[in-house]
């Protein structure tokens, strides 16, 4: 009879065999370290921005800075009068790195807009010059030529000036607007309070931050710096909250999901962010907002704050390496009448604005308590959702050009 070999016992894993596949974000580890005090983590209450706006340090991104050059002068203007008492204050910082990557990337916006001057000028087309005979003797046709020759006499000079302003802005470095208002306002607020001296070091800490995908930076692991560059800005906050001792407010244009959770777009900042400075500032906290935000908070005014979303949307969803304007389908019924509704919004918005200065005067103070804001805060909740209405159109307007282009 043939002997069959007997199948081996089932062998019970040794304590010393491989653990299963663990999300290395999730793993006890990486939660031990990026929120570490779980013992008072439910007592924790942060300050709201209104709340630390008075007394915070605000610190830019490289974001930040270069926004302005996709804004409106007006809007440059008011960036520059939040940005002056700050200074002056000695409550305005801008990270060495921030500064460094504004410097590599300056060049390029000033381009962009160069190129945008050149593409329009290269659209107005040639004056008529076909001959036609039959319409030679005709008084409106001979009209029509003298019209075409002032055309192109005009869209000659318009040729001489747009060559004026690129050779300036091409040749006289740091002479445009935005540069020289920082020339005025930033020179001496530069912090260098991190900058690393073993690259080993400082690449060995990053990639055990990255390992557990632990914010910011691990998102632009594949660009050419690895991310190091968000590492570098967040740590000088880290700094900055821990020498001094304050609130801090960090300004971004930047809405990856290492510095927001997502939620159809930027949400709320990374907690993970938000502890990590509480740690090290002794109990303090840091908003993570957009410029736009910023502006809102320090009372720039309307027009400003929708020109810096617009601004915002634009750096997030093109790409500026390829694209420098939305095509948009003029001929959509649906586009018609979103701008036909902006255009309404906006006129009512500048009537209950001219109603609430009416009742409020310069009063910066909005508590309920005053007579005069009892009467204008029926107006403010109208404003605030007008103004949130015009996002939503500016959004769908976007998108829709987004479409098109693609």
């Amino acid at each position: 009879m043939e002997k069959r070999d007997k199948a081996p016992p089932d062998v019970k894993a040794s304590k010393s065999a491989a653990p299963p596949s663990i999300d290395p974000s999730v793993s006890p580890f990486a939660l031990q370290e990026m929120f570490p005090d779980a013992v008072g983590f439910f007592a924790v209450q942060y300050s709201s921005l209104e709340e630390s706006k008075d007394d915070c340090i605000v610190l830019l991104d490289a974001s930040a800075l270069l926004l302005p050059y996709t804004m409106g002068q007006v809007t440059l203007t008011k960036v520059l009068d939040v940005y002056r008492p700050l200074s002056e204050q000695k409550r305005l910082i801008v990270p060495a790195q921030a500064v460094r990557e504004f410097a590599r990337n300056r060049s390029k916006k000033i381009g962009d807009i160069v190129r945008q001057m050149t593409n329009q000028a290269s659209r107005l087309g040639p004056p008529l010059k076909a001959h036609i005979g039959l319409l030679v003797e005709d008084p409106d046709f001979q009209n029509l030529q003298k019209l075409s020759e002032q055309i192109g006499e005009l869209a000659t000079e318009y040729q001489k000036g747009v060559n004026t302003v690129v050779a300036k802005l091409s040749g006289d470095l740091g002479t445009d607007p935005v540069s020289c208002g920082y020339r005025e306002i930033l020179h001496g607020c530069v912090s260098s309070a991190v900058e690393p001296k073993d690259e080993n070091q400082f690449n060995e800490e990053m990639e055990e931050r990255y390992s557990m995908r632990r914010p910011p930076g691990y998102k632009d692991r594949d660009k050419a710096d690895g991310g190091a560059g968000d590492l570098l800005i967040w740590q000088t906050v880290l700094a900055v909250g821990e020498t001094e001792k304050r609130d801090c407010v960090f300004v971004t244009a930047d809405t990856k999901s290492d510095w927001y959770t997502q939620s159809e777009g930027a949400f709320q900042p990374r907690l993970e962010l938000i502890e990590e400075f509480r740690l090290r500032s002794g109990g303090k906290t840091v908003h993570i907002i957009p410029l736009s935000r910023l502006l809102e908070a320090f009372d720039a005014g309307v027009d400003a704050v929708l020109d810096a979303r617009d601004a915002e949307r634009l750096a997030n969803k093109t790409n500026s390496n390829s694209q420098n304007e939305i095509v948009r389908d003029q001929n959509d019924p649906e586009w018609e009448a979103l701008v036909e509704e902006k255009e309404r919004i906006q006129e009512r918005i500048q009537k209950v604005q001219n109603e609430i200065t009416r009742l409020t005067g310069d009063d910066i103070n909005t508590s309920l308590s005053l007579p005069w804001n009892k009467a204008a805060h029926g107006l403010r909740f109208e404003l605030s959702r007008m103004i949130n209405r015009v996002q939503e159109i500016d959004d769908e307007l976007l998108n829709k050009g987004l479409e098109s282009w693609r």
